[in-house]
């Protein structure tokens, strides 16, 4: 796996990824970031894509790793 954040990860992704892992919803970092859901999952997409991870538990160990 790689390392989070990247250099290529965007601050907004930081910013999910870092929210996600504090245990907050993607729902709720949607609406306390006031951006979409879809725009949230894409955040998200791009973040998996980035660290080679496929799932949001796993996205969360490497956060806190």
């Amino acid at each position: 796996l790689h390392s989070f954040p990247t250099r290529r990860s965007s601050d907004l992704e930081t910013q999910v990824a870092k929210l996600l892992a504090k245990g907050h919803t993607l729902k709720e970092i949607c609406e306390a970031m006031k951006i979409k859901h879809n725009t949230g999952r894409t955040h998200l997409k791009h973040i998996f894509a980035k660290t080679g991870v496929r799932r949001q538990h796993e996205l969360v160990k490497l956060v806190l790793s």
